[in-house]
């Protein structure tokens, strides 16, 4: 797994499986896009429009 420049080994090191922590960050990208479409939802039905 890298950060930033870095290659960390956190699976042999720490004992954390990294697929893991991919899903956490896969989580994470999902959860922003659907505050964005819901955000945009809102300002649309707002403005008196259905789509």
């Amino acid at each position: 797994m890298y950060y930033g420049k870095r290659k960390f080994r956190l699976k042999r090191s720490l004992g954390i499986d990294p697929d893991l922590l991919l899903l956490r960050d896969k989580f994470k990208e999902r959860s922003a896009s659907l505050s964005k479409l819901r955000k945009k939802l809102e300002r649309n039905r707002s403005r008196g429009r259905e789509r």
